[in-house]
């Protein structure tokens, strides 16, 4: 189960920061490269169920929003191989303390 999409996340912080975060080839595509943001997406979701397997069963059922909220500020936080800007750790920290 998955708390957001890639689509999410280009809806959220634009389709020019997710290519600059996941087109990683030695020659620039330009374009999202899918099974990196899939792998931020996955590693975001068990970094969510590793604090929430202590509280709830899961998986849950139905994807409550603030989930999702969480997911995506994890996921584009991991996307960063360099330093994100203040704001995205910010909410990072904050999506962990959530937690």
């Amino acid at each position: 189960m998955t708390y957001t999409t890639q689509s999410e996340l280009e809806e959220h912080y634009g389709t020019k920061l997710l290519v600059d975060v996941t087109d990683r080839a030695e020659i620039a595509t330009g374009v999202v490269d899918t099974d990196v943001a899939a792998r931020a997406i996955a590693d975001a979701v068990g970094e969510i169920n590793g604090y929430l397997k202590a509280r709830y069963v899961l998986p849950i059922v139905g994807i409550p929003d603030p989930l999702g909220v969480l997911a995506r500020r994890i996921a584009i936080y991991n996307l960063h191989v360099y330093e994100p800007s203040a704001k995205i750790a910010r909410d990072y920290e904050r999506a962990i303390a959530t937690l």
